[in-house]
């Protein structure tokens, strides 16, 4: 079996994916001209996922104490912002 251009772009796709290079930038640095190219190189790992999660939960959080902070008399903050574990909804 041979190596070629597409398993070398293949290979720098997926790791730099892994790495965390938003598709539109990585789009750019592999040549294609549709966002839904690069989309073949994203896999990502449970680990990854669960960041993810973690990462959504930091966000509701921190919206939860803006929220909170906001409560004193000023209601120009949407408070509709739901609350939740993710990682419950998703059994990670």
């Amino acid at each position: 079996m041979s190596v070629g251009d597409y398993d070398f772009r293949h290979t720098y796709g997926s790791r730099s994916a892994v790495a965390g290079v938003d598709l539109e930038t990585l789009k750019e640095l592999i040549g294609h001209t549709s966002i839904s190219t690069p989309m073949r190189y994203v896999n990502p790992t449970p680990e990854h996922k669960r960041q993810a999660i973690e990462k959504l939960e930091q966000f509701n959080a921190e919206l939860a104490l803006l929220a909170l902070a906001q409560d004193s008399g000023s209601h120009n903050f949407p408070h509709s912002y739901p609350v939740c574990r993710f990682s419950v909804l998703l059994n990670y």
